[in-house]
């Protein structure tokens, strides 16, 4: 059962989103650290903030899940993303104008990937995931990652609500029937 995280000062943010979620933490010398556990019924990894090169400038969350349809796709919004969709870089399209117009989503198979976004709340979470930082989604193999870069380590609150967003698309992912 998930219970609700109180505000921590951002040094303390790691710690007490494992302790939040009943999930382990391992410190790193660096001062950050990762975190395993179950969100729902998905096993996740954050990974040390370390993989990157300034330390608190992104988060990344990491689900497993079942990948019936072996679907890769990768929606992402950002400057780079707004740079290759002005110059008509091709992109995917979920018939919602409003996160058409803020992501860039590829993939394979091209007709099933837009089906993993077709939940309007979903993408209301997406999109305001989006107003924190450059997001980046990408489904390979049996993980999905979440990489939000700039600001998305606000507070313990946001990252609960990433995880929501993250674990409704990985339902998806997971009803999608396989191929016979």
């Amino acid at each position: 059962m998930r219970r609700r995280t109180p505000d921590v000062s951002f040094g303390q943010v790691w710690p007490t989103l494992a302790e939040s979620q009943g999930w382990k933490f391992t410190p790193a010398d660096n001062g950050s650290g990762t975190i395993r556990g179950q969100y729902e019924d998905f096993p996740v990894l954050i990974p040390p903030r370390s993989r990157f090169r300034r330390p608190g400038s992104y988060l990344q969350i990491e689900l497993t899940v079942s990948n019936p349809r072996d679907c890769y796709f990768k929606l992402s919004s950002g400057f780079r993303s707004s740079i290759l969709k002005r110059y008509d870089a091709k992109s995917l399209t979920v018939g919602d104008k409003t996160f058409d117009r803020q992501f860039l989503l590829s993939g394979d198979p091209e007709p099933l990937v837009p089906q993993c976004f077709k939940s309007v709340v979903l993408r209301q979470k997406l999109l305001k995931a989006r107003w924190m930082g450059s997001l980046e989604i990408k489904l390979f193999e049996q993980t999905l990652t979440f990489l939000l870069k700039d600001q998305g380590m606000a507070n313990v609150r946001h990252m609960e609500s990433y995880l929501e967003a993250l674990a409704a698309l990985a339902r998806v992912i997971e009803a999608l029937k396989p191929l016979v």
